[in-house]
């Protein structure tokens, strides 16, 4: 699981590069602000249960998963999501 910032650095890079290949995935990825938000929410979660699993080989994040419940959100209501990343290598296996 993500237990470090380290693994979430790692996970904000993969996720940055894979969707630099791969924007008509996540066009919003390549938004700084975005990624900010994205980044300081799995911070913040680190800090108590959450659902994020990253995988490594040689301490490099080559995958993660994870999901969420934010409930009462001004726009929407109560929201989830899931979200899955896999490096280029570990695609289509």
């Amino acid at each position: 699981s993500v237990r470090t910032k380290e693994d979430v650095y790692g996970i904000c890079e993969l996720r940055r590069r894979v969707f630099q290949e791969l924007p008509e995935n996540a066009w919003f990825v390549s938004n700084p602000e975005h990624s900010r938000f994205f980044r300081d929410r799995l911070l913040k979660e680190l800090e108590g249960p959450h659902e994020w699993q990253i995988l490594l080989r040689r301490g490099e994040a080559l995958g993660f998963v994870g999901g969420n419940i934010h409930v009462d959100v001004p726009a929407w209501g109560t929201v989830s999501g899931l979200e899955m990343v896999l490096d280029e290598r570990l695609r289509g296996k």
